[in-house]
């Protein structure tokens, strides 16, 4: 079975610093991790990709990606 997972920068605010989420298209289960600006941009997409699938189901890995028009789109098999 195959997972949509869906990314987003999230702009930094007087409280919290930049960063990204990611969530699941279908179904629940989100995640937000500090940006990381080492990494080029899909670096730190699938970087919060892979945290989503760490956190809620440790079997799955990243196996496609795609540029859209607020993030990235990640197929997790």
């Amino acid at each position: 079975m195959s997972f949509a997972i869906v990314t987003k920068y999230l702009a930094p605010t007087d409280t919290k610093g930049a960063r990204i989420s990611a969530r699941f298209l279908v179904g629940g289960g989100r995640v937000c991790i500090p940006f990381a600006y080492e990494l080029d941009s899909e670096g730190r997409h699938r970087l919060a990709a892979e945290a989503l699938i760490k956190k809620f189901n440790p079997d799955l890995a990243v196996t496609a990606s795609a540029d859209a028009d607020c993030g990235f789109v990640f197929i997790a098999k």
